[in-house]
C-alpha cells in the first residue's frame, strides 16, 4: 500500500433511481455517453479515474486547480447536452472535490480524501460543485469564478465538520436557494433569449424605420402596421421568451407572415429598398420562430 496527497473528485447523478425506473434502457444508454464524457475531460486534465461503482465516478488529480477546471468542463458539456431533454430527464451529476491523504491499493484509492469527496458531492448542486476549504484556498486567485461560501458542513460519518464551498454554473441557482423544475424551459430560457436577441433588434430596428418614414408620409395605416409589428416583436417575442415559449413562438410566425405580405407588396410595387428590408426582417424572424421550436418540450 501507498500513501500520497492528492485532489479526488467524486461524481454522482442526482435522481438516478428515479431515471432508471422511468426508462433503464435510455438512462444505461445515457450513463454510458456521459462517463464517456469525463473520461476524455479527466485524461485532458491529466487525472485518472480509480472507480466507477454504479453511477459514480471517482477519480485522481495531482493538482487542485486541474480537478476543478475539469470539473467545470464537464459540467458545462453535459448541460448543453441534457438541454435536448425535459426537465423531468435530465441526468445532471453533483461533483464534490477536496485535496486529502489517500491510500493506494491495487489502483484503488482508499481513505478519508476519498470518503469526503463523495459527502461533499452529496451536498452539491445537481449541475454544480461543491468543494473543501482546501481545494477553494488553491484554485481562489487562479480561475475566474465565484464559490459560495457555505460555511462547516457535519457530513455523514465524517468526525469533523469540513468547511465548504459551492459553484452554480449556468442557470443554477445557489446551492442553498430553493430550485424549481415545475417549468421545462428553465434551463435553456436564458441562453436562447441571448442568442436571439441579434436578430429581433434587426427586425424591431427596421420596424421602427418603417414606422418613422410612415409618419413622416403621413400614411396612419402603414404607420400602425409597422408600429404594431415592432411591438409584437419585442414585447410578445422577446419579453415572453421568459414566461411563455409557445406565445413567443405563435407570435414570431404572425410576424414573419406579416412582414411576407408586405414583402410581396413591395416586391409588386418594384419598391427595392423596402422589399429588400422585409426580406431581412422576415429572415430574422423565421430563425427565431425556428430556434424556439427547437426548444425541449415538457412530457
Amino acid at each position: 500500500m501507498k500513501r500520497k496527497i492528492a485532489a479526488i473528485m467524486a461524481a454522482d447523478i442526482a435522481g438516478y433511481s428515479k431515471l432508471v425506473a422511468e426508462d433503464e434502457e435510455e438512462a444505461l444508454r445515457r450513463l454510458a455517453a456521459y462517463r464517456a464524457v469525463f473520461e476524455d475531460f479527466i485524461a485532458r486534465f491529466g487525472g485518472r479515474i480509480f472507480n466507477t461503482a454504479g453511477d459514480a465516478v471517482l477519480a485522481e488529480f495531482s493538482s487542485a486547480v486541474e480537478a476543478v477546471r475539469c470539473a467545470i468542463d464537464v459540467q458545462e458539456n453535459l448541460r448543453t447536452r441534457n438541454l435536448a431533454y425535459p426537465a423531468s430527464r435530465q441526468m445532471s451529476f453533483r461533483i464534490g472535490i477536496t485535496v486529502g491523504d489517500v491510500v493506494e491499493r491495487d489502483g484503488d484509492l482508499l481513505g478519508d480524501g476519498v470518503n469526503i469527496a463523495a459527502r461533499l458531492e452529496g451536498i452539491a448542486q445537481p449541475g454544480g460543485l461543491c468543494v473543501s476549504r482546501a481545494v477553494y484556498e488553491q484554485v481562489a486567485n487562479k480561475l475566474s469564478v465565484e464559490f459560495t461560501d457555505i460555511g462547516e458542513q457535519q457530513l455523514k460519518n465524517i468526525p469533523t465538520p469540513i468547511h465548504a464551498f459551492t459553484l452554480a454554473l449556468g442557470t443554477l441557482a445557489p446551492v442553498h436557494a430553493p430550485q424549481s423544475v415545475d417549468d421545462p424551459f428553465d434551463v435553456v430560457t436564458a441562453k436562447t433569449a441571448w442568442k436571439l436577441r441579434y436578430p429581433l433588434l434587426v427586425a424591431v430596428g427596421i420596424g421602427i424605420y418603417f414606422a418613422i418614414i410612415s409618419l413622416m408620409s403621413r400614411d396612419v395605416i402603414d404607420f400602425i402596421t409597422a408600429a404594431g409589428l415592432t411591438g409584437v416583436a419585442y414585447w410578445f417575442i422577446y419579453r415572453n421568451l421568459k414566461d411563455d415559449i409557445p406565445t413567443a413562438k405563435i407570435a414570431s410566425l404572425v410576424c414573419a407572415g406579416a412582414t411576407g405580405y408586405f414583402l410581396l407588396v413591395n416586391v409588386a410595387t418594384q419598391n427595392v429598398l423596402f422589399a429588400t428590408l422585409e426580406a431581412i426582417t422576415g429572415t430574422c424572424l423565421l430563425y427565431v420562430f425556428i430556434e424556439l421550436s427547437r426548444l425541449p418540450r415538457p412530457r
